[in-house]
């Protein structure tokens, strides 16, 4: 009778125990959530102005003539990108032919400004947009990667907190709409393993990514595409994705279409391209590696005037930490063939070999950070796995 009582209040137990670990779970993720939207809300109402005032077109559009783009050295001071950004933006808006204005960096980036100003009457408020849009794509692209729900919100929770995704969801950084056709391009991509629909959508957001900046970017991406699926063996798929190749030069050519309709013929795109591709590569002539020791010390190593070496700001122990976590993490991917995580992982090496040698700024650290944040986070979970296992 005894024996009975205790093996049903150690069922009991054991029943209690597996409720808990189902619903505890559930309550951290919700928490996480909810540290997630206070963050941003705190973000948002700390910047309100950023996102409220209205943009002066009348006063830029007098200022633009004073401008470094138009008269060079002799300006009275020096333009930031995110002002200029803004005024080709609307000026494109407008009607302004991109390639007579600033035509060393593809249009598309600046164009979305400009329909921001169009729409908001505020050039800031898109970018905020399209980087809530991006932590969206980073939350579904991770559920692709890790199993575990926990994982994926503490990288949106990482990401959201950085320094650098602050900055550039605070100003008209071309680099945000950027980030998302990046993040949209690769969601797309790893849906299409399974619906090969999709890559055309992949294909197209690839050649829009690549029409928002220099396009090395997204030449760097479509690589990774092609040596992952090299690497599955999947003669049907790669198929697949390379039919879909055609949207990617459809999505690039798309932010000129009023260049063309005006009677820029493809020739002079070509060449246009050709001459984009020996300014960016003149601008890119500095010392190898510069990018490490801005994200393992936070120390930038300028080129300009004194080449002085500035901290850098957004700078946190964490870019290391999940540097070298993140590489290290290879090993665990090859194991449990996770082949989305092996995705992540082919881009950041490239990526951070690419940065290696060109001129980088911290901003550039948005399209690899997440990443490794996300590759560490789930490193670190299957070690802890492993160690109950073990004790078990």
């Amino acid at each position: 009778m005894t024996s009975d009582k205790s093996g049903t209040s150690g069922n009991q137990v054991m029943h209690t125990i597996s409720k808990i670990s189902i619903i505890f779970p559930k309550i951290l993720n919700w928490l996480i959530l909810g540290l997630i939207g206070i963050s941003l809300i705190i973000f948002i109402i700390s910047h309100r102005r950023v996102y409220s005032t209205v943009y002066d077109t009348r006063f830029w559009q007098n200022e633009f003539p004073k401008t470094q783009l138009v008269i060079g050295d002799k300006a009275d001071r020096f333009y930031s990108d995110t002002e200029l950004y803004a005024i080709l933006g609307y000026k494109y808006a407008l009607g302004q032919n991109p390639v007579t204005m600033h035509p060393e960096v593809p249009p598309l980036g600046k164009q979305i400004i400009g329909a921001g100003i169009i729409l908001f009457r505020n050039q800031n408020l898109a970018s905020l947009l399209l980087g809530l849009g991006g932590l969206s794509l980073l939350y579904l692209i991770g559920l692709k990667v890790s199993p575990s729900r926990t994982v994926v919100l503490l990288t949106v929770l990482l990401v959201s907190l950085d320094r650098v995704f602050h900055t550039l969801i605070s100003d008209s950084y071309i680099d945000t709409p950027q980030l998302f056709l990046f993040l949209l391009s690769l969601y797309l991509f790893l849906s299409s393993l399974t619906n090969q629909r999709r890559f055309i959508l992949a294909s197209l957001s690839l050649g829009l990514m690549m029409a928002t900046k220099f396009y090395f970017n997204g030449l760097l991406l479509l690589a990774v595409y092609l040596i992952y699926l090299t690497l599955q063996r999947n003669f049907r798929i790669f198929m697949g994705f390379t039919l879909s190749l055609p949207a990617v030069a459809i999505g690039y050519l798309l932010p000129y279409t009023y260049s063309f309709i005006t009677g820029f013929g493809l020739t002079d795109w070509i060449r246009l391209q050709r001459w984009m591709t020996s300014w960016w590569a003149g601008n890119a002539r500095v010392p190898w590696g510069g990018i490490f020791s801005i994200i393992f010390t936070g120390n930038w190593h300028t080129w300009w005037g004194n080449r002085d070496i500035i901290a850098v700001g957004e700078w946190t122990p964490l870019w290391p930490l999940a540097a070298v976590l993140g590489f290290i993490s290879i090993f665990q991917i090859i194991k449990n063939r996770n082949y989305p995580g092996l995705l992540l992982w082919l881009w950041c090496i490239f990526y951070l070999l690419f940065l290696s040698v060109t001129s980088p700024f911290p901003r550039y650290l948005i399209l690899l950070m997440p990443f490794l944040y996300l590759l560490t986070l789930d490193f670190i979970r299957q070690l802890f796995s492993r160690l109950n296992k073990t004790k078990t």
